[in-house]
């Protein structure tokens, strides 16, 4: 499988975690033209689009979501912490946090990252992850990744095989291993992880 397959797997995964909002026809069209602009690769018109479609419903959570993604991708990540400012408000999910540490350090203020991180540590390390919160022991990993290393976060990774229930999660920690693995930077492999350029 390979390194982009990974990647949207991953953003699969954080994306099943966030309680997507309601359904609106006329959303759902200004939606469908970011999508269309988004894929043609037209910039401009896709930020109009995605913004009318989160203006038409403000709580659908994955409106907002795609327009971070696209600002990921753009590399404008002043506008994805305001976004990440905004998802915050409507949802206190785990999902957020290492991608907001992460963005927090690409911007400049690594204090601010690394409490982040370090925050998000200290809740996770509490949880019995099994089946039902599988989802958040990415976050874990990455967290962990980060306080305290590879040889932890590996070592972790390997504790965890038995609660392994779909081939897409074995494959996501296989690739994260395959990471952790490397010689690369800490924030280099964290930002891989998290699509970030």
């Amino acid at each position: 499988m390979s390194k982009n397959n990974y990647i949207i797997i991953l953003i699969l995964l954080f994306l099943s975690s966030c309680n997507i909002g309601g359904e609106n026809i006329e959303c759902e069209k200004k939606y469908s033209l970011f999508l269309k602009a988004y894929n043609g690769m037209n910039n401009k018109m896709a930020i109009i689009h995605i913004n009318e479609a989160i203006k038409c419903d403000s709580i659908n959570q994955n409106y907002r979501f795609e327009k971070m993604k696209f600002l990921l991708r753009l590399g404008r990540y002043r506008e994805v912490n305001e976004e990440l400012k905004s998802l915050s408000v409507l949802n206190n999910d785990y999902s957020l946090y290492p991608l907001s540490a992460l963005i927090d350090i690409k911007l400049g203020d690594e204090a601010k990252g690394r409490e982040k991180m370090n925050n998000l540590y200290d809740k996770l390390k509490k949880e019995n992850f099994n089946k039902e919160n599988f989802n958040i022991f990415y976050y874990y990993i990455a967290s962990d990744f980060f306080v305290n290393g590879k040889e932890s976060t590996i070592n972790k990774i390997k504790q965890k095989d038995s609660i392994y229930v779909e081939i897409h999660e074995r494959n996501v920690l296989e690739y994260m291993l395959e990471l952790l693995n490397t010689d690369r930077d800490r924030i280099d492999i964290l930002n891989e992880m998290f699509g970030i350029n």
